[in-house]
């Protein structure tokens, strides 16, 4: 059978350069948790162990918000645990309006400024504590596979 999940095939002596798969989703996911239609993986990824247990949950990019930094179709690495605001990192973020989106997370004077690294993207402004309370932050990317050129 093909080993899947984040720790796959580690049979007690695991190293960090053990490959394991990691499945894939539409960050469509993140829209409704409860449509099962959207928790069927696109496909699945074999990263090393370490990468798998920093990011252990990977979306597929979609749009060109944060090109050149991230193209679209890159897989994303997302550690889910990791949701508190590092100034100038990256995140898969729940926009109010449902869907989801990855930009870099900038706090400001009782607002989060979420923005793109594509400049014709606009930036958006959302109360800190709205922000906070409706828990819009899915996680930190952790890494991204793409291609380079």
């Amino acid at each position: 059978s093909t080993p899947s999940g984040p720790h796959a095939g580690s049979g007690g002596g695991s190293s960090p350069d053990e490959l394991v798969s990691i499945n894939i989703y539409s960050l469509g996911i993140l829209r409704d948790l409860k449509d099962k239609s959207l928790r069927t993986p696109l496909g699945a990824v074999f990263m090393p162990l370490k990468y798998a247990s920093i990011g252990p949950v990977a979306f597929k990019m979609h749009g060109e918000g944060m090109s050149p930094t991230i193209k679209d179709g890159a897989i994303l690495g997302v550690d889910y645990n990791s949701k508190d605001i590092i100034e100038g990192k990256a995140y898969v973020v729940k926009l109010p309006d449902g869907d989801a989106a990855v930009r870099r997370l900038f706090r400001g004077a009782g607002k989060v400024i979420l923005k793109p690294d594509n400049p014709i993207f606009p930036e958006m402004t959302i109360d800190a504590s709205l922000f906070r309370e409706k828990g819009l932050v899915a996680g930190r990317i952790a890494w991204v596979a793409q291609e380079l050129y």
